[in-house]
This record gives C-alpha cells, sequence and structure tokens, in this order.
C-alpha cells in the first residue's frame, strides 16, 4: 500500500467521522487534517475543497455500506425488520444522512450516482414482490413507507422512548418491533395501487381536502410574522415605549394660567445682633 493511498484512507476516515459529528457546515479541515495526521495542504491535493472532500466521503460510506446479503427471497415483513435491525448499528451512515437531510436544499450529493442505485433498488423491489400490477410510479410509495417504518426507531430514538418508554436499543423494544415488522406482507402495501393510482380515482384530492381542513384548525408551530429563514416578510410591529419626560421638562411646560400668579416666598427676618 503507497503513503499516498495510506494518508487518503485516513484524511477520508477522519472526515467521516467530523461530518458524522458536525455536518458540513460544522466541519473543519484543521480538525481532520489533524485526526488523520496530515496537512490541510495535501487534503485540498486529494479532493479540492471542503465539498469535495464531503462528496467523496458520502460515496465511500454508501458504498461500504451497501446490505451485504441476497435479500430476494425473503419474506417482505423479515426484509422491513432486517433493515431496521442494519440501520440501528450503522451509526457512521445514519449520522451522515441525517445531516444530509437537515442541510438539504434540494440538490443531492452525487445525485447521478445513487439515482442509478435507487432504480435498481427499485426494479429488484418490482420483480421480487411481483409487482407487475402496481403502476410503476407507485413504486417508490410503497418503498418510501417501508424505509420509513425502518428506520424511523434509530432517526428518532426520542420518540420512541416517549411512546414505548424504551430506546430503539434496549434488546426489550428491538425484539418486539422486529416481531411488528415481520408480521407485514407484501399485500398490505400493495392494496392501496392495485386498483388505480389514487389521482385516477379521486384519493389524492381527497387527501389533499381533509389535510386543509385540519391545517385550518392546527396553530402554526412559531408565532406569525416571524421567519427562521430570514427577514423576508414584513416583522411584526412592535411599540415604542414612551419615554418619560424629563423633570426639567415638565417643569418647563408647567406654565401658570392668566390671573393665577404663584405667591412669592417671604424672605426670613433678619435677626438683630446676629
Amino acid at each position: 500500500m503507497s503513503e499516498v493511498h495510506t494518508s487518503r484512507e485516513r484524511i477520508l476516515w477522519a472526515a467521516a467521522r467530523e461530518f458524522a459529528d458536525r455536518g458540513l457546515a460544522g466541519a473543519r479541515v484543521d480538525r481532520i487534517a489533524e485526526v488523520a495526521e496530515c496537512n490541510k495542504q495535501l487534503i485540498y491535493r486529494h479532493f479540492g475543497d471542503k465539498d469535495g472532500l464531503y462528496h467523496a466521503v458520502l460515496i465511500g460510506v454508501l458504498e461500504r455500506k451497501i446490505v451485504p446479503v441476497e435479500l430476494r427471497d425473503i419474506p417482505f415483513g423479515d426484509v422491513v425488520a432486517f433493515h431496521f435491525r442494519w440501520f440501528a448499528q450503522e451509526d457512521l451512515l445514519r449520522r451522515l444522512l441525517l445531516w444530509e437531510a437537515l442541510s438539504f436544499d434540494g440538490t443531492v450529493v452525487a445525485e447521478e450516482i445513487r439515482s442509478e442505485h435507487i432504480r435498481k433498488d427499485i426494479k429488484e423491489f418490482r420483480e421480487t414482490h411481483h409487482l407487475q400490477e402496481v403502476p410503476l410510479e407507485e413504486t417508490p410509495m410503497m418503498m418510501i413507507a417501508a424505509f420509513a417504518m425502518a428506520i424511523f426507531p434509530s432517526a428518532f430514538p426520542q420518540m420512541v422512548k416517549l411512546l414505548t418508554g424504551h430506546l430503539p436499543s434496549d434488546p426489550e423494544f428491538r425484539d418486539r418491533y422486529t416481531a411488528f415488522l415481520s408480521g407485514f406482507d407484501i399485500e398490505s402495501f400493495r392494496k392501496p395501487f392495485a386498483a388505480s393510482a389514487c389521482v385516477d380515482d379521486g384519493k389524492c384530492a381527497k387527501a389533499e381536502a381533509f389535510f386543509r381542513m385540519l391545517a385550518g384548525k392546527i396553530p402554526p408551530p412559531i408565532p406569525s410574522g416571524f421567519d427562521l429563514e430570514g427577514p423576508k416578510s414584513a416583522p411584526l410591529s412592535v411599540p415604542r415605549p414612551v419615554k418619560a419626560p424629563s423633570t426639567r421638562s415638565q417643569k418647563a411646560k408647567a406654565k401658570p394660567e392668566s390671573g393665577d400668579v404663584p405667591a412669592k416666598a417671604a424672605k426670613p427676618a433678619k435677626r438683630r445682633g446676629a
């Protein structure tokens, strides 16, 4: 193994930990260089800039974390349960994906490469579970629902604790949720799409109307007029505090009315012999 390859590997793993802990925005190249035992110039020589390093880390981790088993002949519920257990132990991958989601602005890192993998997954998913009668555009909806069930406990452990009193890593929760997921069959996911797409039978319109009806009854999470993204809209008008007039100005304004002349104070009488 060459010294260049060794230094590159050290940089990638140090960067993976830094990005997993702090995200792209919070990561520091000097910290990565310190952990990798190299200088920053070497990092820039290999990867160009911090964005290039992040791109290489994410692709490298995703390629290393491809599920290493054949799931084609395993029942649907067991596949979902397997992904739940697998994702729970992949701390590095999970944190990188969550940081990516938090900073997501519509641009997917390495979108072309990752889209190619997703297209293969969709094709295999349809073939494995015999979904020829399900519209092609609905297959991703089924996969999203399956992934959501598998990933939610690890992505939102605080909700699991609130709902069940257990952490996702607790054996009691882990075993019960695994059994729960294993009980699903593909028919549970195929029914909503077997007849026709929701656009054709009006289900989408009904769902949208129901959402709007409920949304109108729920107060907004933040007060109207505040914008977390910046002052794009007009801010709330806050009345300015009225400044109390000074004592001097009060005396100047307190003029006596006509005919109302205040009496002069009498001078004290001088004492003789004083």
